[in-house]
């Protein structure tokens, strides 16, 4: 390939992985995923019933509902959202503390970093969730009931969560 021709393709393709945020450090969005806890498998994140703002967020046997189904935002860095779209709203996984620290549905543009998770791969595809307020990793200590949060130990598998396709 002469000269002329290497550089037209080399500049095609980093104005293609700069459009696409591959050079710029922007990770898109992954949606459509269920996350499903490493130390139980076939039990995943579950926003109850579906339901909107306030709703708990549970681990809880996987059914394929859409309820199971979230999106991984990126905010920058590890930094993301677990979040749904419920009613033409965007809903977070939220750690909220009214006594006891507790997730549940929430606006994603409201109460700051309560929404925010940072993302800590463990290895494979596993990930662990901490909370940006509550510095607390979720975790699936209780099967068909609410998700926790507790002191991370990324070496726990009740607090890694593998990437599934929803």
């Amino acid at each position: 390939m002469n000269k002329t021709r290497t550089r037209a393709v080399v500049a095609l393709l980093g104005a293609g992985l700069l459009a696409s945020g591959a050079l710029t450090g922007q990770a898109a969005a992954q949606s459509g995923l269920v996350l499903e806890n490493v130390a139980n498998p076939g039990y995943v994140l579950d926003n109850d019933a579906g339901r909107g703002e306030g709703s708990s967020v549970l681990v809880y046997d996987r059914h394929g509902g859409p309820n199971q189904v979230w999106e991984v935002d990126p905010e920058g860095g590890n930094t993301v959202h677990i979040m749904q779209r419920i009613g033409g709203r965007e809903l977070c996984a939220s750690a909220v503390f009214n006594g006891i620290a507790e997730v549940s549905m929430q606006s994603c543009g409201g109460s700051g970093s309560v929404t925010w998770w940072t993302q800590i791969p463990v290895g494979g595809n596993r990930w662990v969730y901490r909370n940006n307020a509550q510095g607390k990793c979720l975790a699936a200590t209780r099967l068909n009931g609410p998700v926790e949060l507790v002191d991370c130990a990324y070496g726990d598998q009740e607090q890694q969560w593998i990437k599934r396709a929803g």
